[in-house]
C-alpha cells in the first residue's frame, strides 16, 4: 500500500476535522511563498523530527494520512520539471492532475486534507 504519513505543525488548535488550503499565507511562512505561486497549499514534514527550528514551539502536530501516488515525487522527477524551466511548479503540476509534491522532507498539498490524528504538543 501507498499510503503515507505526513506532519503538519501549528499553533493553531483546529476544531474542524480538515486542514483547509483557504488559509494558506496567513502566517509569515507561507505568506513569502506566496510569491512563488497563485495555488494555495498546505506543507508537511515527512518525518516530524526533521523540521525548521521555528516549528520547535509549536502547540499542536497534525497527522495526515494520504496516497503517495497521487503526489509528483520531485526527488525522482520523472517528468523533468526541473531542467524545464518552469516559473510556477504548483499551477504546472496541478494542471498534470497532482494532488501535491514531494521534494525533500517536505511535501504540499493543493487540497484540503482530513485529519487523522491531533498532537496537543503543550501538554507534554
Amino acid at each position: 500500500m501507498n499510503i503515507i504519513k505526513l506532519y503538519h505543525y501549528s499553533q493553531t488548535d483546529i476544531k474542524d476535522k480538515k486542514l483547509k488550503v483557504k488559509y494558506f499565507a496567513i502566517n509569515s511562512f507561507s505568506k513569502a511563498s506566496q510569491k512563488l505561486s497563485n495555488i494555495k497549499r498546505l506543507y508537511f514534514y515527512l518525518n516530524p523530527k526533521k523540521r525548521e527550528y521555528y516549528f520547535n514551539n509549536s502547540n499542536f502536530l497534525y497527522i495526515v494520512r494520504i496516497n503517495k501516488n497521487i503526489l509528483y515525487d520531485l526527488n525522482k522527477d520523472l517528468l523533468h520539471v526541473q531542467d524545464k524551466n518552469i516559473i510556477d511548479i504548483y499551477t504546472y503540476l496541478k494542471k498534470k492532475k497532482y494532488k501535491g509534491l514531494i521534494g525533500y522532507n517536505q511535501v504540499h498539498l493543493f487540497n484540503d486534507i482530513s485529519i487523522f490524528k491531533k498532537i496537543n504538543l503543550t501538554s507534554n
